[in-house]
């Protein structure tokens, strides 16, 4: 009876090792594929900021008698640039081998990184959402 107990409890032990790596797995992925994402859209957020320091610069030349575009382009691309920097500062700080104490640890770091590269994900498209609308009227 108490060999049939020992494994049962090895049995029942083993098969919550295996479901907590599967959940911390889980959200691992969720956190890597949001920040492919980000990587994915920042090409674009770099080059809405190369177009809008082009602006800014055309925008200081012109003299003071011209209208001048109403469109904060500096401001705009503060903005990309700012989104941009949360993701490296994301990236750096993230540790993809964090040794927690337990599993309640690990998924409570897990949560909070993809907390946080949800975050900078909203910011980088939020930035670029914007800024191209803007550069949608300065285009050929």
């Amino acid at each position: 009876m108490k060999k049939i107990f020992i494994a049962a409890v090895g049995c029942i032990a083993l098969f919550a090792c295996n479901n907590d790596k599967a959940e911390e797995k889980k959200v691992m992925d969720d956190i890597l594929a949001t920040h492919e994402k980000v990587m994915a859209i920042e090409d674009k957020a770099m080059e809405n900021k190369i177009h809008l320091d082009s602006l800014v610069k055309i925008n200081q030349m012109l003299p003071t008698g011209l209208s001048k575009p109403q469109t904060n382009f500096k401001q705009l691309s503060d903005s990309l640039n700012t989104a941009s920097e949360a993701m490296e500062n994301w990236m750096h700080g993230f540790d993809p081998e964090y040794k927690a104490k337990s599993h309640s640890e690990f998924m409570k770091y897990l949560e909070t990184q993809r907390l946080k590269i949800n975050i900078v994900k909203g910011r980088l498209d939020s930035a670029i959402s914007q800024s191209s609308k803007v550069l949608a009227n300065y285009k050929k």
